[in-house]
């Protein structure tokens, strides 16, 4: 019995060893672009403009009719001088 608590208490400080070195991971949406991004997306017959501006939040704006959405995407793809909306 001795030893296995002796192997259980080496594994957990391992683990916590380990834990202890990784480095925290990033959500793909939340990364950082080294640049503007305007995505559109068609989710639940609803379209989404996603707007990530460098340096500022995240911005999601929904919409009920498709060209309403273009139209934003639009606006601000030329405002932040992006060459064109992604379409995810």
């Amino acid at each position: 019995m001795p030893k296995l608590l002796a192997a259980s208490r080496e594994t957990i400080q391992r683990s916590r060893q380990l834990l202890i070195e990784t480095k925290p991971q990033t959500s793909p949406h939340r990364m950082h672009h080294s640049h503007n991004v305007v995505s559109l997306i068609e989710v639940c017959d609803e379209w989404h403009v996603i707007v990530d501006e460098e340096g500022k939040e995240l911005v999601t704006r929904s919409f009920e009719q498709e060209s309403y959405a273009w139209a934003y995407a639009e606006g601000q793809r030329l405002r932040l001088g992006v060459d064109e909306v992604i379409r995810l």
